[in-house]
């Protein structure tokens, strides 16, 4: 007796209906993306490169080291801390030049700022924008109550910072709180 192994219309169809599953899910992933993608190089957000360096910048801010040899100093415009870079402790300096309208990033590594060769290291301007603005958050002792400020030089730790970035004409705020 031979006996024919086939699949039965039952069989097909549930492998077609889990294939249909699997297929549509990573349609769909694929379309959510093209779509994000298209709203950030389109600019609906402001342009890929600020908000890459924006996620990069929060990303540094976290990162962020207390040590008693680089101290950290904020300006409206201007910020500069010790972070973690890998293993290793650089200082990172953001600076927005309002004359030109670009934002700059310095990166100092820890060797250098032994040597006090800082300054020979020169800053990349890393895009264009309209407007640029920090400020600190802090709690005021004095006031016993929580506020904004428009620069930190004082010793001690403050409890988050607010960057404003405007690109073409669209403002976009975002908070980082440690």
């Amino acid at each position: 007796m031979i006996f024919k192994k086939n699949f039965t219309l039952v069989e097909t169809l549930v492998v077609v209906a889990i294939f249909s599953i699997i297929v549509a899910g990573i349609g769909l992933s694929f379309v959510s993306g093209m779509k994000l993608w298209g709203r950030i190089y389109n600019g609906e957000f402001f342009s890929a490169d600020a908000f890459l360096t924006l996620e990069k910048m929060i990303k540094e801010l976290q990162s962020k080291v207390d040590t008693s040899f680089i101290k950290f100093e904020g300006q409206s415009q201007k910020i500069s801390f010790p972070t973690l870079k890998g293993d290793r402790i650089i200082k990172v300096n953001y600076e927005f030049d309002s004359i030109q309208k670009v934002f700059i990033r310095k990166e100092i590594p820890l060797e250098d700022i032994i040597e006090e060769k800082e300054e020979d290291i020169e800053g990349r301007p890393i895009f264009f924008l309209d407007d640029f603005s920090l400020r600190y958050f802090y709690f005021d002792k004095d006031k016993e109550d929580y506020e904004w400020k428009e620069s930190w030089e004082e010793e001690g730790s403050f409890l988050g910072v607010e960057i404003k970035i405007k690109v073409k004409g669209e403002e976009f705020v975002k908070k980082v709180f440690f």
